[in-house]
């Protein structure tokens, strides 16, 4: 069974802005054992799953859900035995892969799908228990589509938010996203060229998690930058840094 509910506006349409999330899974002799779920914080409800599966076969699904939203994806095997060689699954939001499993794993397997969590940059910022407010703000350059970001796990490299939208040419943006915390979290900047922001003047990216700076920079900082933060970051991160509550 596969099934899609109403978001958490009450809208079953596909919003206009995008979090794109893709799975790719593959059973195994016990095909019937396993279940997933996309669970909307907050009110538990279901925004889409799927129950009913074959032994030995490979599903894929893409679908659309609202950035707006914060969202965990769920897999569940009913005898706490995972899914066996050669089955597995791989989970991609915004074609970037933020999670791949197998073997075995206990009844649940929860995933952060990331999303803004909820966060309406007019109406406040708080974020639910466990989770803090993450603020990135850059200043472009010309060849904005060479630029993207995440911030994932440092230990495990679990992606637990990232760019939901292309960047504008020469433009001033901000995402707010609820992110939930970690003994250490990397913010890692990329630019596909190789050459930064260097393309337009004074550019520049500024990272806040819980109202302080976290990571900050501009020019040309080659393919990438990685900054550090969280209560345990061991010897060897890029940078040390955990803001109170």
């Amino acid at each position: 069974m596969f099934g899609s509910l109403p978001l958490q506006d009450g809208s079953t349409e596909r919003p206009v802005a995008c979090l794109k999330f893709e799975l790719n899974l593959t059973t195994d002799a016990f095909g019937d054992e396993t279940s997933w779920y996309i669970y909307n914080q907050g009110n538990s409800t279901a925004a889409l799953f799927q129950t009913v599966f074959d032994s030995n076969e490979t599903y894929l699904v893409s679908h659309c859900l609202d950035p707006m939203g914060c969202y965990d994806w769920v897999i569940r095997d009913q005898w706490n035995d995972g899914i066996g060689f050669p089955g597995g699954f791989s989970v991609s939001v915004n074609d970037r892969v933020i999670k791949e499993g197998g073997g075995t794993f206990s009844s649940d397997d929860i995933v952060p799908l990331g999303g803004r969590c909820g966060v309406d940059p007019t109406a406040g910022t708080s974020c639910p228990e466990n989770y803090g407010l993450l603020n990135v703000t850059i200043l472009s350059d010309v060849y904005n589509q060479e630029t993207s970001w995440e911030v994932f796990d440092t230990s495990t490299g679990q992606v637990i938010a990232l760019n939901e939208y292309k960047l504008v040419p020469d433009t001033l943006q901000t995402e707010l996203s609820c992110i939930p915390e970690r003994d250490c979290s990397t913010f890692a900047i990329y630019d596909s060229y190789g050459d930064g922001l260097t393309a337009s003047n004074d550019t520049f990216w500024v990272v806040e998690y819980r109202g302080s700076v976290v990571a900050e920079g501009g020019g040309d900082f080659g393919n990438s930058s990685l900054a550090s933060f969280g209560s345990i970051c061991l010897t060897g991160d890029s940078r040390f840094f955990y803001p109170s509550s």
